[in-house]
């Protein structure tokens, strides 16, 4: 299990395609096309969020509140902060968990501006 939801398949990359094992450029790229055709929401937050714990639920993470608090992620402006390279000292292993995890960060980035 990658750890993707419909809504972060909504938004695959060929590349995530191919870190998940479809190595087939042509089934990546019908893979692809099927993905856009969801026509699914985002799942991304629409506010900033006002604690590490609403924001975790706005992106259906809420199982790893508990770590990233043991880790002193006690703020959203602390989460803003992870970067791909964090992800895996964090404890994110699944590929869709770490895109959700990263798109929610970018949106809110975003939404701060």
């Amino acid at each position: 299990n990658a750890g993707y939801d419909l809504q972060t398949v909504s938004r695959i990359t060929p590349e995530d395609l191919t870190a998940i094992g479809i190595k087939k450029p042509n089934h990546r790229k019908k893979l692809k096309a099927a993905a856009e055709e969801l026509n699914v929401g985002d799942g991304l937050p629409d506010c900033v969020p006002g604690s590490v714990e609403q924001f975790m639920g706005y992106l259906r993470l809420n199982e790893y509140i508990p770590t990233l608090v043991k880790q002193g992620y006690k703020s959203v402006d602390e989460l803003l902060k992870i970067s791909i390279e964090d992800l895996e000292d964090i404890g994110f292993f699944r590929l869709g968990h770490q895109k959700r995890l990263l798109l929610g960060i970018k949106k809110v980035r975003e939404l701060k501006k």
